[in-house]
């Protein structure tokens, strides 16, 4: 293998080793001294390190390790990820090296933990440290504990941030008077986020005019993010909101939204987040929530033309004939699939049902209770068989752990598991 590695053209050999993953790589240093030599010569191999705990073998080596393998990057490091505990052990060590080793073009860092409240402070100065990086597009940074004006830093330092993740962090209002920062980020996550205020979230995403995607499920206070989501954001397509109890109800979003995920909601919630979404929502996820049938025939008074895909997860108070109720608005629904709705039983007349919806291809239920048979099963196929047949399309159908059917069209065979 040197001596076909050797005789292969430079360009040849940094193609191949270039198709391989971090850990092969670190293997690959070890075969030989010529794949050694190659490897070291060839800094751009390393522009991304994603390292998990499996490589540490103890704290020592591990140093080394990152250590090493930054400086082969030197400014061809493009990305950084430790995983939970990595991060926790190595982030702030892993900072000093990217700012020592000339890393200035980073694009995306990842660390997925920080620990105490030293440790956090040691996090921003090496973060500073690392000085500007009008390259650096990707952040995420887990459990910080940080003010808000901190996190303006952030964005002057990373001014073309264009993905940004703060979640399960402390950000709080030192209580002076901040501008906001005009950043591009289009990505914003701030799940789970505590001790703040609504000036902090109001700043935050004020400072964010071109906001397409913002998850902030369980951040408080809720439902003071929609009016300040309304008052600054006019580019939103997609969000995950999940309802903190404020005690106050949700204000309608006035945007039309094209996904939302909803976690821990109530109907008051999800009338008022999609209040304006009718014409433009293609997907709609609503976990652990009390959906009452009232509520989803308010919703099914429109006809929902763009919804194809429907996830309900451990919801309360909807019932079967609500869930038809839903589908009957829903005229080009693609793929419905739900789970641990307790109360629901599935019946050879549900899946004649399903069968009478001329879009609905994907069916998926787990954790359901069911009563269906072989030849209703066998009747919801051969009624999708014959509109699909001569189309470019796939039937797919998993009903708990005992039935999986997936179908390709025209030319493939179907497969039942029974």
């Amino acid at each position: 293998m040197t001596l076909l590695i050797g005789g292969l053209p430079p360009e040849v050999v940094q193609s191949i080793f270039g198709l391989l993953e971090l850990e092969q790589l670190v293997r690959c240093l070890r075969v030989c001294k010529e794949w050694h030599h190659i490897l070291i010569s060839l800094p751009w191999l390393w522009r991304r390190l994603e390292l998990a705990s499996r490589f540490q073998d103890s704290s020592e080596k591990y140093t080394n390790v990152l250590t090493t393998l930054i400086q082969r990057a030197g400014q061809h490091l493009r990305w950084l990820r430790l995983d939970v505990e990595l991060s926790e052990t190595f982030g702030i060590h892993a900072l000093h090296l990217v700012a020592a080793h000339g890393c200035k073009y980073l694009e995306g860092l990842e660390l997925n933990n920080t620990s105490g409240p030293e440790e956090r402070l040691l996090l921003l100065r090496a973060l500073r440290n690392m000085g500007s990086m009008p390259t650096m597009t990707f952040l995420q940074l887990y459990c910080l504990e940080i003010s808000l004006p901190d996190v303006l830093q952030l964005f002057t330092l990373f001014p073309n941030l264009s993905y940004l993740d703060l979640s399960d962090s402390v950000i709080f209002d030192n209580g002076g008077v901040v501008s906001p920062v005009q950043i591009r980020v289009k990505d914003l996550t701030l799940n789970h986020i505590e001790g703040s205020s609504s000036p902090v979230f109001d700043c935050l995403i004020q400072s964010c005019p071109q906001l397409e995607r913002f998850n902030c499920r369980g951040s408080q206070p809720s439902y003071d993010i929609i009016s300040h989501l309304n008052r600054h954001v006019r580019s939103l397509k997609s969000l995950a909101y999940g309802v903190v109890r404020d005690y106050f109800p949700t204000p309608a979003l006035e945007t039309a939204l094209a996904s939302v995920i909803l976690e821990q909601v109530g109907d008051q919630d999800l009338a008022a987040v999609v209040a304006h979404a009718y014409p433009t929502l293609s997907n709609m996820e609503i976990r652990s929530s009390f959906i009452t049938d009232a509520c989803v025939s308010q919703l099914a008074s429109r006809i929902w033309p763009a919804l194809r895909q429907i996830d309900l997860n451990t919801l309360c108070g909807i019932t079967l004939q609500g869930l038809f109720v839903l589908l009957d608005a829903c005229p080009r629904l693609e793929k419905l699939s739900f789970k641990n709705v307790r109360w629901w039983c599935i019946t050879d007349s549900t899946l004649d049902r399903w069968a009478q919806y001329e879009h609905l291809v994907n069916i998926r239920y787990s954790g359901q209770l069911d009563e269906i048979t072989p030849a209703a099963v066998r009747r919801l196929v051969d009624a999708k068989c014959a509109k699909l047949r001569n189309q470019h399309a796939t039937l797919h159908l998993e009903f708990n752990a005992h039935t999986r059917i997936h179908i390709q069209f025209p030319t493939a065979v179907d497969t039942i598991i029974q």
